[in-house]
């Protein structure tokens, strides 16, 4: 199943001196990459939040996996999981 993951900060996150948690996290995602779990990640402009296209058994499992992200660790992230669900909007050119 695929799952669509929109981060922000959380309320009173301080970035400053925070350089060797975002390198753990950057490994972190990459490691995730390769195990095919991230399939895709982006930033928004400009409040940088991260948007991640995730592959896992479910929002549950999602949920278990976002959980162990250093910045969720440390509590400088929230997040939100959205089930994705495939378009069916193309029966409606095949209706009688």
């Amino acid at each position: 199943m695929q799952v669509l993951v929109i981060t922000r900060d959380a309320p009173g996150a301080s970035w400053e001196g925070k350089e060797q948690l975002l390198r753990d996290e950057a490994l972190h995602v990459w490691r995730l990459q390769q195990q095919n779990i991230v399939r895709n990640i982006w930033f928004t402009g400009p409040a940088r939040d991260a948007v991640i296209l995730m592959e896992c058994d479910g929002v549950g499992s999602a949920k278990g996996i976002l959980d162990d992200f250093p910045l969720v660790r440390e509590g400088m992230i929230v997040y939100t999981v959205v089930a994705l669900t495939a378009y069916d909007g193309y029966e409606r050119l095949f209706e009688r």
